[in-house]
Parts: structure tokens; C-alpha cells; sequence
């Protein structure tokens, strides 16, 4: 990572502070990428543990297509039905901003894909997406 100087303004809108963020795509040296893994897989306990596995070996073909169809199916209907969908969308694009962090763009590609879909079906019924797919 790169270092770089900024000036960020505080909760008082009037000051300003100098900060410090790191940038890039490369991890710090003391960086151990293996920890940050294991962190985010504590946070896939919020997801439906089939989800997972869906996700990361489809990341790179994974369409709207895909998700209607593995979503609507009835093991994982029931995982977002109505405030469900908030939860699963709002922990999809958490973990997508982790794996981002970590420079694993693909998955955080598919996982901000799949908080989209899942945002979209909090506020359209999931057939309805089905048959426009």
C-alpha cells in the first residue's frame, strides 16, 4: 500500500484534520492475508452457509440469471423473504468491500452483484424477477 496524506474534515464541518490512508493494491508487509480470510469467514455466518459456495465458484460467470435461479429456489426462498433480503443484501456488500480491501476483486464483484439482486428483491417479488430472467 501507498500512504498517502489528506486533509479530512471532522464531525465540527469548520476543521479539518490531517490523515493518513493506505491505497493500492498491494497488502502492507506486515500484512498477513491468511488472518483477513479467516475474518471474513466468520462473516458469511449472516449468509446461508450454500450461498458461499454459490458465490465463489461463479464469481466470474455469475449473472442476474444465476441468482434468480439459485435465490428462488425453495431451499433459499425462505432466506430472503421480506427483511431477510435487507440482511443478506446489506451483508453481501460488506463482504464485498472485505475482499475489495484485500485486492480479491472477483468475489467482491459477485458479492456486490448478489447485494444488488437481493436489494432488488426486497423491493420486487422475486418471481416477478424470475420471469423477466
Amino acid at each position: 500500500y501507498e500512504v498517502i496524506d489528506i486533509m479530512a474534515r471532522s464531525c465540527n464541518k469548520r476543521k479539518t484534520i490531517p490523515t493518513k490512508i493506505l491505497v493500492g493494491k498491494s497488502a502492507p508487509p506486515n500484512f498477513k492475508i491468511s488472518t483477513k480470510l479467516k475474518e471474513i469467514d466468520g462473516y458469511w455466518r449472516s449468509m446461508p452457509a450454500a450461498s458461499k459456495a454459490f458465490l465463489l465458484k461463479n464469481r466470474d460467470s455469475l449473472s442476474i440469471h444465476h441468482l434468480a435461479k439459485f435465490w428462488s429456489s425453495p431451499e433459499m426462498l425462505e432466506q430472503i423473504r421480506g427483511e431477510l433480503a435487507v440482511r443478506r443484501c446489506g451483508a453481501s456488500w460488506f463482504l464485498a468491500r472485505e475482499y475489495m480491501n484485500i485486492g480479491m476483486m472477483r468475489e467482491a464483484q459477485a458479492l456486490t452483484l448478489n447485494g444488488s439482486f437481493l436489494h432488488e428483491c426486497f423491493n420486487t417479488p422475486i418471481q416477478k424477477i424470475v420471469e423477466l430472467c
